[in-house]
Order: C-alpha cells, then sequence, then structure tokens
C-alpha cells in the first residue's frame, strides 16, 4: 500500500571496516554461527565486516526519507520516519517533504506513470530502477511545471 510503510522483523547488520563489534555481543553473538562462512568471504576486511558498505548513502539512512519499491504496477511512495536501511529492492528520494509524497502518489502522478512512462520501463517488466525513477521525477518536474504554466497562461488571458 502507498502512504504507510510495513514493519518486517528482518534487519540489517550493518558492521562497516572499524567497528568493535564487542560493543555488540548480542550481533557478535548472532553472527559467530556464520564465521566459517563469513572468513571465506573476507577479503582485507574481518570476518564480521561487510565488504563494501555503501558510506555515502548511511547520511541518507539515518533521515526520514521517501521510499518505493523496484517493481511496483504503480505508485507506491511511503514516507519513512524509521531512518532505516534499505536493500536492493527498494529505493530513496532524500527528502521529507509531504507535499512531493502527496504529489508522487497522486491520480496525476500515477496516470503519468502508468501511461506516458511505458515506454521508459516496458522491456523492464515494471521494474522501477533508480535511474528510470530519476528520468520519470526529472520528467515530472518538468510536466508539473508546463502545468502550471498553462493555468498561469490561461489566468493571465482571461484578464
Amino acid at each position: 500500500r502507498k502512504w504507510i510503510t510495513g514493519f518486517s522483523a528482518r534487519f540489517i547488520i550493518y558492521t562497516y571496516p572499524g567497528v568493535d563489534i564487542s560493543q555488540y555481543p548480542a550481533i557478535e553473538k548472532h553472527l559467530l554461527q556464520y564465521k566459517k562462512s563469513l572468513e571465506k568471504r573476507a577479503l582485507n576486511q574481518k570476518w564480521f565486516e561487510l565488504q563494501q558498505p555503501q558510506y555515502a548513502y548511511t547520511e541518507i539512512f539515518t533521515k526520514n526519507k521517501i521510499i518505493y519499491p523496484n517493481i511496483s504496477k504503480g505508485c507506491k511512495f511511503s514516507f519513512d520516519e524509521t531512518k532505516s536501511y534499505l536493500d536492493m529492492t527498494t529505493f530513496c528520494i532524500n527528502s521529507s517533504e509531504l507535499w512531493l509524497l502527496a504529489i508522487l502518489n497522486s491520480s496525476a502522478m500515477t496516470f503519468y506513470y502508468i501511461y506516458l512512462c511505458t515506454l521508459l520501463f516496458r522491456e523492464k517488466n515494471n521494474k522501477l530502477s533508480n535511474i528510470i525513477a530519476r528520468k520519470i521525477f526529472v520528467y515530472s518536474i518538468f510536466y508539473l511545471f508546463f502545468i502550471f504554466v498553462l493555468i498561469l497562461t490561461d489566468n493571465v488571458i482571461q484578464y
């Protein structure tokens, strides 16, 4: 459902290089059962550390943001106040503006998404990749600006 994010009892353990795992005994205990397999994939990091932590996104994840699934048959944007880290099936817009969320979930945007943007992702089987989402977002801003100019022009012509 749009607007609401569902809670899952699944968690991401974000053990970046340099983290002191002894500060988190419950997590260390949990990870110990996977130590052998984690050691096999370890390169230059300790067995419990992530290979490629995405530092660039850490600040975004720790804020309120608009999130959306990468596969959807319509506009399903939600507001995340939980400061959740996201997996690869979810994307986010670094914004806490509720007006933007309202526009993204509007009937006009749903029409735009379903009918006008189908060429952008027809081969992708309704997979809303980050690149396509950015294109839609840019086109959407242009589209909304165009409508605003038309309304404004119409109002000016009437006077």
